[in-house]
This record gives C-alpha cells, structure tokens and sequence, in this order.
C-alpha cells in the first residue's frame, strides 16, 4: 500500500503531466515545463518518502486548485479572471489537475505532523509558485519560437 507522501508524489506527477499535455496542445511548452518547475522537488520528497513532502506540495497544489478553479469558473461565465480560449483538452486537463490537486492535498495533510515552522514555508512557496505564473507569461516564455530563440542565439 503507498504511504501518504506516495499519493502526494503521483498526485504532483498527474498535475505535471496534465500541464505538460496542455503545452503540447497549445504549442506552449516552454511556458508549461517553466510552470511546472516547482512540482519536481515535491515529486522526488515524495518517491524518496521525506517526511517534508507535504509541506513542500501542498502549497503548490493549493496553487493549482486555486488556478483550476479560476479556469472553470471562467468557463461557467462566473468569473473572468481566468479569461481564453480553451479546447476539449484543455478543459479535460483542469478536470485532472483540480482532483489530483485535491486527492494531494488530502494526502499532504494526512502525513504525521511537521514543525510549525517547515509549514511557514508554505505561504513562501505558493507566493514564488505565482511568480514563476507570472513570468511564465513573459517573453521569451509566451512562445516556444521566442523561447528556442532565446536560448539557442
């Protein structure tokens, strides 16, 4: 039977993947490989059974609900905070990261308790998980031409 910390590894990797696939389809991969940076450490805490993998992941998992949820309430024309175009794939992939969000986040807090202090960490890591968005959505990062470019003068 997985442990907790498992759970929060696969529950990372489903996000990541499903990110991933969304690059592929809207020809942004760069974008999404920079957005998912984040979820690698989480992941190997995870595979490697360190007790700090739920303070690590959850904060980031928070994130993605969170950005999940703007996507869907845009979607439901609640909100347009969110605001695209967004396929059949796309909309698919929400649906995945949202649960492996939510299966992750109930998984990170199911691992035995942490020091107070490693779970200040948190804030700090959903606040640099936005700025990596926020960059994300900079040159060279808006298109793979503008990004292989950029690395490849």
């Amino acid at each position: 039977m997985p442990s907790f910390k498992h759970v929060v590894a696969l529950c990372a990797s489903t996000a990541t993947a499903a990110l991933i696939v969304v690059g592929i389809v809207s020809g942004e991969i760069a974008r999404h490989v920079l957005q998912t940076l984040l979820f690698w450490p989480a992941i190997a805490l995870g595979f490697r059974n360190s007790r700090h993998t739920g303070w690590v992941a959850a904060p980031l998992l928070a994130f993605w609900l969170l950005v999940m949820a703007l996507i869907w309430a845009y979607l439901l024309h609640w909100s347009t905070m969110a605001s695209g175009v967004y396929g059949s794939t796309e909309i698919a992939m929400t649906v995945v990261v949202g649960i492996a969000a939510v299966i992750g986040l109930a998984a990170s807090f199911a691992i035995p308790p942490q020091p107070r202090r490693l779970w200040l960490l948190s804030l700090p890591l959903f606040l640099v998980q936005y700025l990596v968005m926020t960059i994300s959505f900079k040159p060279p990062f808006t298109e793979d031409r503008l990004f292989l470019a950029w690395i490849l003068p």
